[in-house]
């Protein structure tokens, strides 16, 4: 049974690794948990992945939640709701916090209404220093803040916009994750939605934010006529393609595709960075995304200090040349 104070935060993991933000979403947790005095407890449905428990100590766990039966393989938001409601009741946690995504908008609603608790969504910031839980969110598109006080006697739920979780510096918490296998069961639970198959995403529409793999492109590119060497390479390796403020203002991208403090935040297992020089305002949108690689002519461009790994040549002949060796027809009469 956990305590009244406690919160409870949903985090994802995609296949071997923790899903996007989840570090920051459970440091959050951490911070919420310390001013109300409570655990913090993390919930996994779904296949664990190996040494799960042992890694999130560092990041404040107590508890970690989770299940690893067939029937969490695939998302089904009926199971989901119904599983970390029967949850809620068993342990009655002061907070249960979720990013904010397409699935926690489809399934913390449901559980919403099964608990009878109140749900405040895409979160822009979250306090509980005085000993209540006080919600902030934009509304009316941006132009005034809504502030909410969660009330006392059960559980609240939000959801945090991703972009707004603050950014924390690297601690080690000294306590270790205690791993609690969820045993709660549905043998009648029929759900009424029957989920078929799941459509990936085709890169090129889909939103950067949720992109896996990013070929962001800046004015070392050259002129436009340019570009279609680079929407070729990134359909060759699957990329969505994204950009630095001077080629989205250049009319090459949409606005939508911009990348930076004004644009776009990444979350990218792999972002190649061709002719960026990499000012603030465009690696601030690199914080959370996973290896940066930068392919820039001048050595010493600020991007190159932000990347993993560092190419210098002009990236135009280069992926042309990448592109004849991986696929000889796609691009031998490339630039």
């Amino acid at each position: 049974m956990s305590g009244i104070n406690d919160v409870w935060v949903l985090i994802e993991a995609d296949g071997n690794f923790l899903g996007a933000f989840a570090e920051g979403l459970m440091r959050e947790g951490r911070r919420l948990a310390d001013q109300l005095g409570g655990n913090l407890s993390a919930v996994l449905l779904g296949p664990t992945i190996a040494g799960l428990a042992d890694s999130l100590g560092c990041h404040g766990v107590d508890h970690l939640y989770c299940q690893d039966k067939d029937k969490f393989a695939e998302y089904q938001p009926e199971v989901v709701a119904a599983i970390l409601t029967a949850l809620l009741r068993e342990n009655n946690p002061r907070l249960l916090l979720a990013l904010h995504s397409s699935c926690s908008a489809d399934f913390m609603p449901r559980i919403a209404a099964l608990r009878g608790a109140p749900l405040i969504t895409k979160c822009t910031n979250i306090d509980a220093a005085a000993g209540e839980i006080e919600f902030a969110r934009q509304v009316q598109g941006g132009k005034l803040q809504e502030v909410r006080t969660a009330p006392h006697g059960g559980p609240s739920l939000a959801t945090i916009d991703p972009d707004y979780l603050p950014n924390f510096e690297i601690s080690n918490f000294p306590q270790n994750t205690v791993q609690h296998d969820i045993n709660t069961d549905l043998p009648d639970y029929l759900p009424k939605l029957r989920v078929k198959r799941f459509i990936k995403a085709d890169p090129k529409t889909v939103d950067l934010e949720e992109a896996e793999i990013v070929l962001a492109v800046g004015n070392g590119m050259g002129g436009k006529e340019n570009f279609p060497l680079f929407e070729q390479f990134a359909e060759l390796i699957g990329a969505s393609l994204g950009g630095s403020r001077p080629v989205i203002d250049s009319g090459v991208l949409p606005h939508e595709r911009q990348i930076g403090q004004t644009g776009k935040k990444l979350t990218a297992r792999l972002v190649l960075m061709c002719g960026i020089s990499g000012s603030e305002y465009f690696t601030v949108g690199l914080e959370q995304a996973g290896t940066k690689v930068a392919i820039n002519s001048d050595r010493d461009a600020p991007v190159m200090k932000e990347a993993d790994l560092c190419i210098v040549a002009d990236a135009n002949p280069l992926l042309a040349k990448f592109m004849a060796h991986v696929d000889p027809s796609a691009s031998s009469d490339s630039p």
